[in-house]
């Protein structure tokens, strides 16, 4: 199922604005283009455009209140919340679509990336007999592929955000 709703690797710097293009098919079965997407969410201030607009190569950056907006303007209702590992375990359990700022560098131990906002889709994870996360699924749109990593490798990206990152729920499951 993750499969069917991942679009690969994104043309610019929108991997919010394609987190939400994910959510949004699976919650409403719209399948939306990713350049169009892209540039109604700049029109409504719902992403940061590049700093040559109409070049969209270096636009698309997101915050969870953007992404919520672009969510709601299809169809799909949500609420923020922080990433902590009990909301995103609860999240996960009761089917809900998941948008995830991590940071990049923390996530895949990648130096190069270390300080670098970015935004994944959770599509799933595993748990142990108890009931507790040890693994997160993700769609990862800026490398084009989908990852499992380590729960402690997720959340400790999460909270290497300022400040400690926000994810968009959806408030009805949309996952079987």
């Amino acid at each position: 199922m993750a499969w069917a709703i991942f679009p690969g690797r994104q043309k610019y710097e929108n991997c919010g604005v394609q987190s939400a293009q994910q959510i949004i098919y699976l919650a409403t079965g719209k399948k939306l283009d990713e350049t169009a997407l892209l540039q109604d969410a700049i029109k409504k201030g719902n992403a940061n455009p590049g700093p040559n607009p109409p070049d969209l190569k270096l636009a698309g950056g997101t915050q969870a209140d953007q992404r919520q907006r672009i969510l709601k303007d299809h169809g799909v209702a949500s609420s923020i919340q922080p990433t902590t590992r009990a909301n995103l375990e609860q999240a996960i359990k009761d089917g809900k679509g998941v948008i995830v700022n991590v940071d990049a560098g923390v996530l895949y131990n990648a130096a190069r990336h270390l300080g670098k906002g970015h935004t994944v889709t959770v599509t799933g994870g595993t748990f142990d007999d108890n009931g507790h996360l040890t693994t997160v699924n993700l769609n990862d749109t800026g490398s084009g592929i989908q990852r499992t990593v380590s729960a402690d490798a997720f959340i400790k990206a999460a909270d290497a955000k300022k400040g400690g990152s926000d994810m968009n729920v959806t408030d009805h499951k949309i996952w079987p």
